[in-house]
């Protein structure tokens, strides 16, 4: 990630960060990237199976079922729909 966002990107894409990290680690990392993106002006995409984790950031999300996406809305839309995770993510 530092040699990512030493080049002054705008966009920051992270494929599964919290894979296999203790939770303590994801709790670092999320704190990480919230200061990145301020410091940097960066936004974020992210491609995450880690629910929590990525609300904590997102302000737009996209459920992808087999590379189709079957779902999009605000994260305010997705969080006061609890039928979109059970229907879509099984949480």
């Amino acid at each position: 990630m530092a040699r990512a966002v030493i080049s002054r990107p705008r966009v920051l894409l992270l494929d599964e960060p919290t894979e296999g990290l203790a939770p303590v680690i994801v709790q670092s990392l999320a704190e990480t990237l919230r200061v990145l993106c301020r410091t940097f002006n960066l936004s974020l995409l992210l491609a995450e199976q880690n629910i929590l984790f990525t609300l904590g950031f997102a302000q737009s999300v996209y459920v992808i079922e087999e590379g189709t996406i079957v779902w999009s809305g605000s994260s305010t839309e997705f969080e006061a729909d609890p039928s979109i995770r059970r229907r879509h993510l099984a949480v």
